[in-house]
């Protein structure tokens, strides 16, 4: 399967240079950690997901000299 999309900031704007790393949600289940960094555009797409399995995936990037960091569960 595939998983693709935007980093967006608060204000919905598009943001380059965000790594994003997805790990299956199941710590137990196989598949290993992948990750990419969105585009001039912030999109991204992450290729060869298992279909039916949960992801938890991670947003990170510096702004103004601070980490910041997000998850979701998919």
């Amino acid at each position: 399967g595939i998983l693709a999309g935007y980093a967006t900031d608060e204000f919905g704007r598009k943001l380059r240079g965000v790594y994003i790393e997805v790990v299956p949600a199941d710590r137990t289940a196989s598949g290993a950690p992948t990750g990419v960094e969105t585009g001039e555009d912030g999109s991204f797409q992450i290729e060869g997901l298992r279909p039916n399995q949960s992801y938890t995936l991670t947003a990170k990037t510096t702004r103004e000299g601070v980490q910041l960091a997000g998850m979701v569960y998919t």
